[in-house]
């Protein structure tokens, strides 16, 4: 087989090399994802799930994203034809009910409790689409609450992984 050509492209805000034609899907960004823009908001107590709170979504840390990275770039032209056109990683997966209950067993604060809520997804959706939403969080949000960012294997519910393929035996 022929040499790909390599591009660059933005993948979730951080910059990735890949070969034309692939896509790489890494979940949210463990370190900035969880704050009041994707309706996690601790300060307040609230955190706010677009359809279900049961959904789960994957969380990378930006340091996994390097390795993964690394490892893509360190790869033989023959290794790089086994990656799949759509390569997913997925870190951590949590639904924002998990993620309320991980905030309050780790708060040092006398208030314990996190309410999470729902508000309709196809109601969100539709509003997000009529204002023409500049910030991405807002889709993110409905993407959050629909599984699409849901990266953990297929026999776990998820969209499926290929961390086996760029971290062999750690999955």
């Amino acid at each position: 087989m022929g040499r790909k050509e390599a591009s660059f492209c933005h993948c979730s805000g951080s910059p990735a090399q890949i070969y034309q034609g692939h896509s790489s899907f890494i979940g949210l960004f463990l370190e900035d994802s969880i704050g009041w823009w994707f309706g996690f908001d601790t300060k307040k107590g609230v955190y706010e799930a677009v359809g279900s709170a049961e959904k789960k979504a994957s969380f990378t840390s930006v340091d996994d994203v390097g390795k993964v990275l690394a490892v893509l770039a360190g790869m033989s032209v023959e290794e790089l034809e086994k990656v799949p056109d759509q390569l997913h990683i997925s870190g951590t997966s949590a639904s924002m009910s998990e993620v309320a209950k991980l905030m309050v067993d780790a708060q040092n604060m006398p208030r314990s409790e996190i309410s999470v809520k729902t508000i309709d997804a196809a109601e969100y959706r539709r509003k997000t689409m009529e204002l023409g939403a500049r910030d991405p969080a807002s889709y993110l949000r409905f993407l959050i609450g629909n599984g699409s960012i849901d990266h953990r294997s297929k026999a776990e519910g998820g969209k499926g992984d290929d961390n086996e393929l760029v971290n062999p035996g750690h999955t």
